[in-house]
This record gives C-alpha cells, sequence and structure tokens, in this order.
C-alpha cells in the first residue's frame, strides 16, 4: 500500500523562487536515490511550501524521514521561518501516478 509524507513549510519572505531552485538541485536528486520512492509534488505560494512525496510502502517513508530527512532539511534552512510539520498518509486514490 503506497503511502505519502506531507511536509508543510513556513518560507521567509521573498524566498519561493530560491525554494524552487533547492528542490531542483537539492532535494529532488536525494529523494530520486531512495528506495521506495514514487514521486514528489512540490506546492509553493503565499509564503508558505508543501512537499508531497509518495513512497511503495509506510517503511520505505518512514526511514526517509529518519535517516535522510535531516540532511536534506540543511539545504532548506536558510530560506525557511520556522520549524516543518510533517505529516503521514495511506494512499486512498491516486492519478498522477498509476
Amino acid at each position: 500500500m503506497p503511502y505519502a509524507r506531507n511536509l508543510h513549510l513556513t518560507l521567509k519572505a521573498g524566498k519561493e523562487q530560491e525554494f524552487r531552485g533547492v528542490m531542483d538541485r537539492e532535494v529532488v536528486p536525494v529523494l530520486k536515490k531512495q528506495g521506495g520512492f514514487q514521486e514528489e509534488l512540490a506546492l509553493v505560494g503565499n509564503g508558505h511550501a508543501m512537499g508531497i512525496t509518495v513512497w511503495d510502502t509506510k517503511e520505505h517513508a518512514q526511514r526517509y524521514e529518519t535517516l535522510v530527512l535531516p540532511k536534506v532539511m540543511e539545504h532548506l534552512r536558510s530560506i525557511l521561518d520556522g520549524q516543518p510539520r510533517v505529516e503521514l498518509f495511506e494512499v486512498a486514490t491516486r492519478t498522477l501516478h498509476p
């Protein structure tokens, strides 16, 4: 059963474009190397960002959160305002990727 992680971020003023660049250059390449990774959807607007990742299993999502996310967050720290919030969901319906 696929699982999705939803990462909520508040960005410092004017950092939306920088967020896009960090995601493309630093975060997505790391995600693609993770076992069980399927898809990333990054959303940005109004000083907020959200990253939704889809994983093969809950265990894959949890392993990423424990072992890799702290390193990935180092690339984003300078543009964040406050602490990120992470939620884990079972995927109920999906149309992005069969």
